[in-house]
C-alpha cells in the first residue's frame, strides 16, 4: 500500500494594482516674492504622498507630483489656502481614470485652455491694483506736495495730512498688511511684511505725534509712509 505526499495548494496572491502618480498644476494667487513660492512649496511637500511640487512665481504656478491614493487635490488647496495664497487646479494628468478626485480639475479643452483662464485672472488682478494704485496717486501727490513745500505753513496742515494718509495706509496698503498678517501668522515674513511694517511705522508715529503733541514731540513722516506703499504697489503692478 503506497501512500501519496499531496503538496497543499497554493493560491495565487492577489495583489491590488497599484495607483500610479499623478501630476497636477495650480495656479497660484497671492505670492509676491521668491519667500512665498518656497513657503508654498514647503508646506505643500508636507503633505503626505507628494514626492515633488515646484512653485514658479513668474508664472504663479505649482506643479507638484502626488500619490492619489495619498493625498486628494482638496487637501493641497486647503493646504495653500491655509497658508494664505489661493490655488486652482488646471490640469491633471490621470493615470487611471477610476481614481475619484474631490476638487474637480479643468482639463486642457479647446475653450477655455487652463493657460487661458490663468491670464484672466492675472488680468483682472492687474486691474484692480491699477486702480488702487491710480486712487493712490491721486491721495499721494497731495500729502508729498504739503510736506515738502508747505511745511509748517499754515495751522492743521498735521491734521490735513492725516486724513488724506489714513485711506492709503488703510485703502492701497490692504493688501500688504492682509499678506504680512498671514505671513505672521505662518511664523514667516515676505516683502509685503517689510512695506506693511515700514509703512506702518511711519504712519503711526505720525499719527502719534499729530494727535498728541505734547506728548510726543518729533517730525511727522506721512510722505515717506504714502512714497513707500505706491512704489511698492507700482512694482507690483508693473509685471
Amino acid at each position: 500500500m503506497t501512500t501519496e505526499a499531496h503538496s497543499p495548494s497554493v493560491k495565487p496572491a492577489t495583489q491590488t494594482p497599484a495607483i500610479s502618480n499623478k501630476d497636477v498644476l495650480l495656479a497660484i494667487e497671492g505670492m509676491s516674492c521668491a519667500s512665498c513660492a518656497m513657503r508654498i512649496e514647503k508646506g505643500v511637500k508636507k503633505l503626505p504622498g507628494v514626492y515633488a511640487a515646484a512653485v514658479n512665481l513668474a508664472t504663479e504656478q505649482a506643479t507638484v507630483s502626488y500619490a492619489p491614493d495619498e493625498t486628494t487635490l482638496e487637501q493641497m488647496v486647503q493646504k495653500v489656502e491655509a497658508l494664505g495664497y489661493k490655488a486652482t487646479p488646471l490640469i491633471v494628468q490621470k493615470s487611471q481614470p477610476e481614481a475619484d478626485e474631490h476638487v474637480s480639475a479643468r482639463e486642457i479643452s479647446p475653450a477655455p485652455t487652463p493657460q487661458e483662464e490663468s491670464t484672466q485672472r492675472k488680468e483682472a488682478a492687474l486691474h484692480r491694483r491699477r486702480n488702487t494704485l491710480v486712487l493712490g496717486l491721486l491721495l499721494t501727490l497731495p500729502v508729498v506736495v504739503l510736506s515738502m513745500f508747505f511745511m509748517n505753513r499754515f495751522q492743521g496742515e498735521n491734521y490735513l495730512l492725516l486724513l488724506l494718509t489714513t485711506p492709503v495706509w488703510l485703502v492701497v496698503g490692504w493688501e500688504f498688511h492682509r499678506n504680512a498678517l498671514f505671513a505672521l501668522r505662518h511664523g514667516g515674513a515676505t516683502m509685503d511684511t517689510l512695506v506693511s511694517l515700514g509703512s506702518t511705522a511711519a504712519y503711526l508715529l505720525s499719527a502719534a505725534a499729530t494727535l498728541f503733541p505734547h506728548l510726543i514731540i518729533t517730525m511727522t513722516t506721512y510722505d515717506s509712509s504714502v512714497q513707500r506703499r505706491e512704489y511698492s504697489l507700482l512694482g507690483k503692478t508693473d509685471r
